[in-house]
């Protein structure tokens, strides 16, 4: 019993040095946390991206439209008028960088009938005419930075594929711009 009260009052000291010894080694630092807020980044359409009133030819054939608003077709297509390239202005903190994604293949209908736009080409007050990739983002996105402002314009063009005797109609799609800061 003598042994047992030894046992257990010379293992509650060496847990106590244990204790003390970790806290004489203990050491702190001062920091600090901080946060940065930014406005929420926006897109406004203000102009929609638009191939005009086209004659189809017997063969496939492409319409492109570009970021500064030309039209090209390749083919027999017969371009009669009234396109434009899409104008978007996105808006957010001043300096903040931003991307924007790539929509991919896009397809308007006009009742069952159905043409595909894709290979979107874009202009931003950072970069002139070009893919995301080549305006140094990745497959599908493209680089921005909102000016002093806060205000940027971005102009979208893209190529529409009209099939072999493409069936008349009007032709619409609802789809997303997507912009987020990066």
């Amino acid at each position: 019993m003598f042994n047992r009260k030894l046992s257990t009052a010379l293992g509650t000291a060496i847990l106590m040095m244990g204790a003390v010894s970790s806290q004489v080694h203990a050491a702190s630092a001062s920091t600090s946390a901080s946060a940065n807020v930014v406005a929420p980044i926006t897109i406004t359409q203000n102009t929609a991206l638009d191939f005009g009133t086209l004659i189809p030819d017997t063969a496939v054939q492409t319409v492109a439209v570009t970021a500064a608003g030309a039209i090209s077709a390749s083919g027999a297509v017969t371009l009669v008028g009234g396109h434009a390239a899409g104008n978007f202005t996105v808006q957010g903190t001043a300096g903040e960088s931003y991307v924007i994604t790539d929509p991919g293949v896009v397809v308007i209908t006009a009742g069952a009938n159905t043409m595909n736009v894709d290979t979107w080409i874009f202009t931003t007050a950072d970069c002139i005419e070009a893919t995301a990739a080549a305006c140094g983002g990745g497959a599908t996105v493209i680089p921005g930075v909102a000016p002093a402002l806060g205000s940027d314009t971005m102009t979208v063009g893209a190529t529409l594929h009209v099939g072999a005797n493409q069936a008349a109609g009007a032709y619409t799609a609802t789809f997303n711009m997507t912009v987020n800061y990066q």
